[in-house]
């Protein structure tokens, strides 16, 4: 079953089934897990990142459900990764929703060299303000999908993630174990990462890719369009 909430009627009808959790944890049914790592997903595009060239990173993210579910790993792995290799710990664009004047100030004030985001938004934004991605800035996407190669991040491997799930359902038949365990277990399938368009392998003999200045005018001409029905759009298009 898919991560969520189950509803009420639906609680009690589980003591009878082996079960598990595709993707994150259920709140309100207690039952063994496979997922994304998305720890380590977060500290591998980290490190790719750093071995790139970057050095100013920031990480952005909203309150979606599935950053909840999995207790804000990747957000927390960002943090770890700075403090321990003695990177400059930039505060990360945390938001309830997306809204783009923020984000741009955001990047604008910390100086950004990359950006690592688990949503299309900031993408979009930094695209519709002017700015020209790699070469002003980089950007990597923490849930890519095996088929998407337009932007640079981590593959989540998401066919991978269902086969665990189903030996852990398979295991509790075998076991003639039923309904929600006592103590939950979950395996964690990390991700790959991928190259892709949107970052710049480092050129220069410094090791430091070619990082412009943010265009002046981004704020200016992103509020001249129609902000929140022309991203619904780009989304739906993505």
């Amino acid at each position: 079953m898919q991560a969520g909430v189950i509803p009420d009627w639906g609680i009690t009808h589980w003591k009878h089934l082996a079960l598990a959790s595709v993707g994150n944890r259920q709140f309100n049914v207690p039952c063994h897990l496979a997922g994304t790592d998305h720890y380590r997903n977060s500290w591998l595009a980290m490190t790719r990142l750093v071995g790139l060239g970057y050095k100013r990173i920031g990480f952005a993210m909203s309150r979606a459900e599935w950053v909840t579910t999995v207790d804000y790993r990747a957000l927390s792995a960002s943090l770890g990764w700075a403090v321990q290799a003695g990177f400059p710990v930039i505060s990360p664009h945390w938001t309830e929703t997306w809204e783009s004047e923020s984000f741009l100030r955001w990047v604008e004030v910390n100086r950004l060299e990359a950006v690592v985001a688990a949503e299309h938004e900031p993408f979009l934004f930094l695209q519709r303000a002017g700015y020209s991605i790699p070469w002003n800035i980089g950007f990597a996407h923490l849930g890519l999908d095996t088929k998407w190669d337009n932007l640079a991040g981590v593959r989540q491997n998401n066919f991978q993630v269902g086969e665990p799930a189903a030996q852990l359902v398979m295991d509790q038949i075998n076991r003639n174990s039923y309904g929600p365990p006592q103590y939950p277990c979950s395996v964690q399938v990390s991700g790959d990462w991928f190259q892709g368009p949107t970052i710049k392998a480092p050129c220069d003999s410094d090791n430091k890719p070619r990082i412009q200045a943010p265009p002046k005018a981004g704020l200016t001409s992103l509020r001249s369009r129609r902000g929140k029905d022309l991203l619904a759009s780009e989304l739906q298009e993505m």
